[in-house]
């Protein structure tokens, strides 16, 4: 059970991009209802266009239903 995630392939300089992540329907019904009861891990690399600069951070967040 993989989440389908979608992003744009290039952002420019000092400009932000919103990351979408869809949970399979399976995943989704193991949650609670009204509190948070799972977890996602997001890990994010940024490499410039050149391939000079790498950032590399994991996110986590809490999941609800």
């Amino acid at each position: 059970m993989a989440a389908k995630v979608s992003f744009p392939a290039h952002i420019k300089a000092g400009k932000s991009a919103r990351v979408t992540i869809k949970v399979p329907r399976s995943a989704k019904r193991k949650l609670r209802g009204s509190r948070k009861s799972g977890v996602s891990i997001l890990g994010i690399k940024v490499v410039s266009g050149s391939g000079g600069r790498l950032n590399s951070q994991s996110i986590r967040h809490g999941l609800r239903r």
